[in-house]
């Protein structure tokens, strides 16, 4: 939810997302297609998704959102 502190920070964002925004190529896959692992991890990925299957485990870790809510921290944010 917006809060009226943050409204300057909201339009910098809208006039971001109109400006910079990346185009992605439509995905050749159908629908529901699946696009192997080892074909995303290049050429060591025939070997990873060996490991994956005799240590029976994949191990990864992501982060969302980072909760910087000022401008000061905003900018940082926009770079990643």
């Amino acid at each position: 939810m917006e809060h009226p502190s943050d409204e300057d920070l909201y339009t910098k964002l809208r006039k971001l997302m109109q400006s910079q925004v990346v185009k992605f190529d439509e995905s050749r896959l159908s629908p529901d297609g699946v696009y192997p692992l080892e074909k995303a991890l290049g050429s060591a990925g025939a070997e990873v998704v060996k490991q994956i299957k005799n240590n029976e485990q994949i191990v990864f870790h992501s982060m969302g959102d980072s909760g910087a809510s000022n401008v000061r921290k905003f900018i940082n944010e926009i770079s990643v």
